[in-house]
């Protein structure tokens, strides 16, 4: 998209961002379709609000995903939104609940047990920590009903809470009733306007619930963009990793050649194994790879350490798993292993979500590589021709 449109399309996400005047509310959509935009913009709005009303109280931004806390500062900086205690608080959701327990977390390597145990501690310290004037949630499909009630734990009296969500981007499986609760309006934006649109057209062919997020919206809160047409999501076949990774450098080569910035490049991963490297995984490969042809990347998913200190800006390739980049974009992003997972293990419906995660984090160019033309490879190949 052209610097004109994005200015336009940010200016209509404040817009309508100002128009919906509710406390509780639950905004859905498309991947790209300007959720985060929205949120960012009413959290601004609601912190000027606040202290125009002589309020010193914080306003809270929660997400699920440590590598999308970096990216909501920029979009606040660039509203010059004071960040911190005594402005608008960016964290991901178990670093919330690490400054409620003011006691050391760990953000991986544990079971589910153990992050259920985190999330009842929070919840039973949430009613005497300090509370925020308004709460916002970004990736709401992916918070469980607990983790919900330890952020409303801590909002103030009459404050605004604001969910945004797409439910055709649910990676876990979460007890959710929180969505059926009266006491939300639910405003929906329908138009998906990040990507080209065949890349749009393609991503909703192989979405499980591509209609889940396009009923009509209350007070009219929609509005429609003109993308362009654009280049197809491409789908090739390659022997093995050696060779995948291979053309994945050559195409960034070109790509870059073509004006694309490395920091607007992603390759994504969907399996860290691969049998026939010697004992090193898929990551290391790759990064290798791109490094023996002059490519600088960034591993991003490589530890909590990497995912937090990971800025979108940095003028090298983005190397990642597919959940840890949820939330984000590239102009060019790159897909292996997609094939790896489909062998029966996992149900299709899941499959079907982790690939429509990964293909809508592109905005113009789309290369998905496979060594198997599995049920899932077929399917995209039918979509790609459409």
């Amino acid at each position: 998209l052209g610097a004109e449109t994005i200015l336009r399309l940010d200016a209509q996400q404040e817009s309508l961002a100002r128009r919906l005047d509710v406390r509780n509310a639950v905004v859905r959509g498309p991947a790209g379709s300007g959720k985060t935009l929205v949120l960012v913009h009413k959290a601004v709005q609601e912190l000027g609000r606040l202290r125009q009303n002589g309020s010193e109280l914080p306003v809270l931004l929660v997400c699920f995903n440590l590598t999308l806390v970096h990216y909501l500062k920029r979009l606040l900086a660039a509203q010059r939104a004071p960040l911190g205690p005594k402005g608008i608080q960016v964290m991901h959701f178990y670093d919330f609940c690490r400054s409620l327990l003011s006691e050391p977390l760990a953000y991986e390597n544990e079971d589910s047990s153990y992050y259920s145990l985190v999330t009842q501690m929070a919840m039973e310290a949430a009613p005497g920590a300090t509370k925020f004037g308004a709460v916002f949630v970004d990736e709401g499909q992916d918070f469980s009903d607990a983790m919900m009630a330890v952020l409303k734990g801590v909002r103030a009296e009459d404050s605004l809470f604001w969910v945004a969500c797409d439910t055709a981007q649910e990676l876990y499986e979460t007890d959710q009733l929180w969505p059926a609760d009266e006491s939300f309006r639910t405003f929906s934006l329908k138009t998906p306007y990040r990507a080209t649109r065949s890349l749009t057209d393609f991503c909703e062919a192989i979405a499980v619930h591509a209609d889940s997020d396009k009923e009509e919206p209350e007070g009219g809160a929609i509005f429609s963009v003109q993308t362009e047409e654009g280049d197809p999501a491409r789908l090739t076949h390659v022997a093995d990793l050696r060779q995948g990774a291979a053309y994945i450098a050559e195409r960034i080569h070109a790509l870059h050649k073509e004006g694309v910035p490395y920091s607007e490049m992603m390759v994504l991963y969907a399996s860290s194994k691969y049998g026939e490297l010697g004992g090193g995984g898929v990551p290391e490969f790759l990064r290798d790879t791109l490094e023996e042809n002059g490519i600088l990347a960034s591993w991003v998913s490589r530890n909590a350490q990497s995912k937090s200190a990971w800025d979108i800006t940095t003028d090298s390739v983005s190397l990642s798993t597919i959940h840890s980049m949820k939330g984000l974009d590239a102009e060019a992003v790159f897909i292996w292993g997609l094939d790896a997972l489909d062998a029966g293990r996992i149900p299709q419906e899941k499959l079907h979500t982790l690939a429509y995660v990964a293909c809508t984090r592109a905005r113009r160019h789309l290369d998905i590589l496979h060594c198997e033309q599995t049920p899932l490879i077929t399917k995209m190949l039918s979509c790609a021709k459409k």
